[in-house]
């Protein structure tokens, strides 16, 4: 389960329980911060109950003051960075050196309606897109109105018909464009946030080994759905993945369909078995699969597609741009965990269009010019005596 599935299914049962909670929507951020923009964060006086703004700077702020705040709606809270300037640390301060303004909501009503309208169509594995109104200087929206639609429906709330109407079609154009980060948009007298949320990706193995656990134990863990397919019913592989995914014996043309009508479809080729490798890497080159990734040196993948290519298949000149082979980042893997690992990442990558480096250089380049970085204070070690 991903975190906003999480979110939502944790404020469904609250509100069948009549229980209290509050939603918070990080909304701009400034400086460095551990999330970004369209973060969330479900929390009751008692404490977290979904979802996160930071590392834990300021949760504890948000259950110890955010309900007093929204005592009369939607209110924006600011968190300021911490510096090592302040006379006296902020409670409530981002410890990543950055600022961050929070949207804070009761989870009642047309919130709580939203909630659920997100949690139905991810479920029908359809994309939703929001437009919230996060700074408002007219009566036609207050603040925490929004549009969220999905292909085929949309709720709304809080804000006049005029202003309903425009959220209404930029929601719709967000859908129809290539998904994209949060973004605030200014639109006259109102500043609003417009998101597309996509539902969990769906990974799709074929291949039921042993070294296929680990994935799936980390796709499960990130909220992933997973599938593993098998050409063979082994109850030894039926008793690995039966508390992590679902597990079966498919013919090509059934995983191809499921697949197909999965979202953010993504597929790995790790049987061991050449020929249902190829079979499996042949039907997926058909298929609308956002990330392919081939376990196995260079050579064989290029094999594969070398016999599809002979058989006829139409899609194997084009696989050269498609397929991930080896599949995984270059981190030195050695374990089944650690070739796990670089697999996973390198999916993850690839779904949001992030190129897999490094995203910092060692501190130890930073302090070779120390003059470009003033602001760089580096620890003095003297040796004992």
């Amino acid at each position: 389960m991903n975190e906003l599935e999480s979110i939502c299914r944790a404020s469904s049962a609250l509100s069948h329980a009549g229980e209290a909670s509050w939603l918070a929507t990080l909304v701009r951020v400034r400086g460095p911060a551990y999330r970004h923009v369209g973060a969330r964060l479900l929390f009751a006086r008692e404490g977290v109950i979904a979802g996160s703004l930071s590392a834990g700077c300021i949760e504890a702020e948000l259950v110890r003051t955010g309900a007093w705040h929204a005592a009369a709606g939607a209110t924006l809270r600011s968190f300021e960075a911490e510096t090592p300037d302040d006379a006296e640390p902020k409670r409530m301060g981002s410890g990543c050196g950055g600022s961050v303004d929070a949207l804070i909501e009761p989870n009642t009503g047309a919130c709580a309606e939203t909630l659920e309208f997100i949690q139905g169509a991810q479920a029908n594995q359809e994309s939703v897109a929001m437009a919230t109104v996060i700074k408002s200087g007219s009566k036609l929206g207050r603040l925490g109105a929004r549009v969220v639609s999905s292909a085929n429906a949309s709720v709304s709330s809080g804000s006049a018909l005029e202003l309903e109407s425009e959220l209404g079609m930029l929601t719709r154009l967000a859908l129809a464009a290539p998904a994209s980060k949060p973004r605030s948009l200014r639109r006259g007298a109102f500043e609003l946030l417009l998101e597309v949320l996509e539902p969990a990706p769906h990974l799709f193995v074929f291949g039921a080994g042993p070294d296929v656990v680990p994935v799936v134990a980390l796709a499960h863990h990130l909220g992933w759905q997973v599938t593993v397919v098998s050409r063979h019913d082994r109850p030894s592989a039926r008793e690995r993945f039966v508390k992590l995914c679902r597990y079966g014996v498919f013919s090509l043309e059934s995983a191809l369909s499921l697949l197909d009508r999965s979202a953010r479809p993504l597929a790995l080729v790790m049987s061991h078995d050449y020929e249902d490798d190829r079979d499996a890497l042949g039907a997926l080159l058909e298929s609308r699969v956002r990330y392919l990734g081939v376990l196995g040196p260079l050579q064989r993948t290029q094999r594969l597609i070398y016999d599809l290519e002979s058989a006829g298949c139409r899609h194997a000149l084009g696989a050269i741009t498609r397929v991930h082979a080896p599949v995984g980042l270059s981190i030195g893997a050695e374990t089944p965990a650690e070739i796990a690992l670089s697999i996973v990442a390198e999916a993850q990558a690839s779904l949001r269009g992030a190129s897999g480096r490094s995203l910092g250089d060692p501190l130890s380049a930073l302090a070779a010019d120390r003059k470009s970085m003033p602001e760089l204070r580096l620890l003095e070690v003297q040796a004992l005596p």
